[in-house]
């Protein structure tokens, strides 16, 4: 199955190490990425690091454990999901790949920066479903994400 990728991309008016100070630390997300909702550090630090986000998809909330698999500072940070809860205890594999990646140049005073993710889905179905409905939520939720990096510079 081909897979689906959403992205989005805008230049700030923040210097590229202040925008990677917003972005890297796990703690953070909740705070400009807008369907995350608590995050938590598990282990590890820089590349290999296992985190922890809650995410709320329609009314239900998730549980969704990552691994940074790309982490160079002032450029990209990367995370690849490796399993989910929902709404339950237990963990399951995720049924299909998905990798969220955000990259940063600098650009004069200001910084470019480049927010995707990418989602293999397994079936037809759900290739679809996240294709006509999923995209668009994201791609509001990449918006408001860098509409709120961007209100740090002013």
């Amino acid at each position: 199955m081909k897979p689906v990728v959403v992205r989005r991309e805008r230049i700030i008016t923040i210097p590229v190490d202040v925008v990677w100070q917003l972005v890297e630390p796990i703690e953070a997300l909740p705070a400009w990425l807008p369907f995350v909702t608590r995050s938590q550090h598990l282990g590890g630090q820089g590349l290999g690091r296992r985190q922890r986000v809650t995410v709320t998809w329609g009314r239900r909330p998730a549980d969704l454990y990552q691994e940074v698999t790309d982490y160079r500072p002032n450029e990209t940070l990367a995370w690849t999901q490796v399993a989910e809860r929902l709404g339950g205890p237990g963990t399951a594999p995720v049924p299909g790949g998905v990798t969220m990646r955000v990259s940063m140049e600098s650009m004069g005073p200001g910084t470019r920066v480049v927010i995707e993710a990418q989602q293999t889905p397994r079936t037809f179905g759900a290739w679809l479903t996240f294709r006509v409905a999923g995209k668009r939520r994201i791609l509001a939720g990449f918006d408001r994400a860098l509409r709120t990096l961007a209100s740090v510079g002013g």
